[in-house]
Order: C-alpha cells, then sequence, then structure tokens
C-alpha cells in the first residue's frame, strides 16, 4: 500500500487564535496551488483516499488536492490531528493492500509516524510529502520512498 503524508500548507501563527481554528496564509494557499498540480499529475488516475485532521488548516490543503486528483475518496479522522498511530494503523488495515492513502496532518506526528513506520527520521516542512510503502503484515517495516518539500514536488514528475 502506498501512504503519503502530506503536511499542511503555511498557516497563520498559533496565538492568534484556538489552534483547531488556525487557516492557511495568503502565501500558504499559493503555494499549495502551485505545487499540489504535480502531486496530482504524479496520482494520475489511481483512486486515492484523501484522509484530514479535522484542524482547519488541514481541511483547506486538502480541498486544494483535491481539485487535483480525478478519483478520490474523503474523510475526515480525529486520531490525524491527535497523532494516534494506532488508529492510523487500523484504518489502514481494513483497504486494500494495492490502495493509495493521502494523509493531510500536522507536526510532529507526521514525522513521527514516519519515523515508527520506516525508521526515517525527518521533519517535515509545511506542504512537503513523505511517500511510504505501508505493509499491512508487517506495520513497523514499511519502506521510505521519498521526502519533498513542497517547492519540489514538481520531482515527483521530472526527477
Amino acid at each position: 500500500m502506498r501512504l503519503i503524508f502530506l503536511r499542511h500548507g503555511k498557516a497563520i501563527e498559533s496565538g492568534e487564535m484556538p489552534d483547531s481554528e488556525r487557516y492557511l496564509t495568503d502565501k500558504g494557499i499559493e503555494l499549495l496551488e502551485e505545487n499540489l498540480p504535480y502531486m496530482g499529475e504524479y496520482l494520475g488516475d489511481e483512486k486515492v483516499f484523501i484522509w484530514s485532521s479535522p484542524l482547519k488548516r488541514a481541511q483547506e490543503t486538502a480541498e486544494i488536492l483535491k481539485k487535483f486528483i480525478s478519483d478520490y475518496e474523503y474523510s475526515e479522522h480525529d486520531f490525524i490531528a491527535t497523532g494516534k498511530i494506532d488508529f492510523l494503523i487500523e484504518e489502514l488495515k481494513k483497504l486494500e493492500s494495492n490502495s493509495v492513502v493521502v494523509v493531510v496532518g500536522h507536526e510532529p506526528s507526521l514525522s513521527v509516524w514516519t519515523f515508527k513506520l520506516t525508521g526515517e527520521n525527518l521533519d517535515m516542512k509545511k506542504g512537503s510529502v513523505v511517500e511510504l510503502e505501508f505493509n499491512k503484515n508487517n506495520p513497523n517495516n514499511g519502506k521510505f520512498l521519498h521526502y519533498k518539500k513542497i517547492k519540489d514536488l514538481k520531482e515527483l514528475i521530472e526527477p
């Protein structure tokens, strides 16, 4: 199973309002609009499960991504916001092994999950993408495929 973690785009700073209401900045939206089409092209006509955190900045990022995906099923999951990896693994196990799942979420959860699933240690920047192969039979033995910062998403289709 292909599992892609997408960190939300640049949002207003914490402290200006409750964390759950923080929204994308104009620059954050602009960068996502410019670069997520490459992700859409990379995924092609595959059926994609887009799972988002229910926090506003992740929802907005997912909405932008959906414009560039031709066949998707969208849902929101609290465990993405809370970082509960056991819930993530249980939901992934319910899908077919050839599924493609894009999880739109937050730091530090996405980096922690990448480490726990693959052993790859990284710090995800806003709007960046990590792709890995998730092994349903051995969840902690996934294969790290790549990490791309938002401005490098073009490399998904033009290495």
